[in-house]
């Protein structure tokens, strides 16, 4: 989605991970990377659409279907962007007041089927993405732990 902000995450244990990557060739250092944060955003992806379900009330299921990942090497490394791909996916997440640009009144039409009109809607935050990078920290750690441990050899 265009200009949702960035969320940057600080991953617990994100030093231990990276001793364990440095062990491989430079090469395989940037695949396995890649695995362990695809592995660690389809978590997040996950996560993030039960949330969605809990806060949001669904009507078409544009705004959960649009959620997704996609990961990139970065040098050795990589990284994972979780999107969010409708344009009203910021104001859900972090509240808001929606003002007409272009007439003098927005207007809608309610679930009774009746027109609505208004000069300002404000829209309260109801975090989903927030809240599940919090909830999914651990597994998001142990996923990428088991994804470069297995690559290592090592079984924990």
């Amino acid at each position: 989605m265009s200009n949702f902000g960035d969320i940057q995450i600080d991953l617990k244990g994100k030093e231990e991970l990276e001793a364990k990557l440095n062990k491989l060739s430079s090469y395989a250092r940037g695949s396995v990377a890649l695995d362990a944060v695809n592995a660690g955003a389809a978590i997040l992806e996950t996560r993030i659409k039960i949330n969605m379900d809990k806060v949001l009330h669904r009507r078409t299921g544009m705004l959960i279907n649009s959620v997704s990942f996609s990961g990139r090497r970065e040098g050795q490394g990589a990284v994972a962007t979780i999107r969010v791909g409708q344009v009203y996916g910021k104001i859900h997440e972090y509240g808001g007041t929606i003002v007409p640009i272009r007439a003098k009144m927005l207007h809608w039409v309610n679930e009774q089927g009746e027109d609505v009109f208004a000069r300002k809607v404000t829209i309260p935050a109801r975090p989903y993405m927030r809240p599940a990078i919090a909830e999914s920290e651990d597994q998001v750690y142990n996923i990428m732990r088991r994804v470069i441990s297995g690559a290592l050899g090592e079984f924990k």
